[in-house]
């Protein structure tokens, strides 16, 4: 199934709706991620809402549109990011304003684990971004910045070890959070992002030492909003920013030299 299938009908139209065709107004959407079918199929699309939830659609039974499969319900607030597991099709991540992280198991439409970011405190960091390494053993969360302490916190937990807490990085980032992703196959491997205008490249140690983890920081000339790695090998980063402009680094450079920067508004 590809995203043409998503534009190509009204996803939250009433009478698909879960409200039972009342009429209500319908959600905004956020984030829109496309399943691979294990068997070939044509996969499943999951959406996150307005409403705080996550709305997953598979083919219609008659071959034409979508249609709603499941409600994925437990965030409080607006859901921020929503990503796939890149080992297991059937496993679902996301985090939330509420300062919850989840990966959902679309086989039976549950939470398989959740993750909080409360504070020593009591207080809950919101999360804006959520990402697992190719091991499937770590989980990274970016937070906004907490005011109260003026930090903003990458935090760490181990998915086999029961979700327990690792280490959480407050020095990197000087504002909220945008974006952390990890490599693709290079499971200590992580990029950053954040408002503050820098793009961290980190080779995660054993003992999660901030300072001996942090390899490069790229900076960019404007507020980052989302980061990630390409190429034939993920050899690249990227970046995008607020004024709608692609940054593009080869992290493995000695000078991390900017290797182009393409304004998306002239394309």
């Amino acid at each position: 199934m590809s995203l043409r299938h998503v534009v190509a009908v009204d996803l939250l139209r009433p009478n698909s709706a879960p409200d039972g065709g009342d009429g209500a107004s319908p959600d905004y959407l956020f984030d829109v991620v496309v399943t691979q079918s294990s068997s070939g199929g044509g996969g499943l699309v999951a959406v996150s809402t307005s409403g705080h939830e996550i709305k997953v659609y598979g083919q219609h039974s008659g071959g034409s549109g979508l249609a709603l499969r499941q409600r994925l319900v437990g965030h409080t607030a607006q859901i921020q990011d929503l990503v796939l597991d890149a080992s297991d099709p059937a496993l679902l991540w996301s985090c939330g304003s509420d300062g919850y992280a989840s990966v959902w198991d679309l086989r039976t439409g549950k939470a398989a684990m959740t993750f909080s970011s409360a504070t020593v405190g009591g207080d809950m960091d919101p999360m804006l971004s959520v990402s697992v390494n190719a091991a499937r053993s770590l989980v990274a969360v970016g937070c906004a910045l907490n005011t109260d302490v003026t930090e903003a916190r990458i935090k760490f937990w181990d998915v086999r070890n029961s979700g327990a807490g690792l280490a959480q990085f407050n020095e990197s980032h000087s504002n909220d959070i945008t974006r952390v992703r990890f490599h693709p196959t290079v499971p200590n491997h992580l990029v950053s992002a954040s408002e503050d205008g820098l793009v961290g490249f980190y080779a995660l140690t054993d003992n999660f030492d901030e300072e001996e983890s942090l390899e490069s920081v790229l900076q960019s000339e404007q507020n980052v909003s989302r980061v990630g790695f390409f190429g034939q090998q993920n050899e690249y980063i990227y970046c995008t920013t607020n004024v709608e402009t692609v940054e593009i680094w080869h992290p493995m450079q000695v000078f991390f030299s900017l290797i182009n920067s393409i304004n998306k508004k002239n394309k």
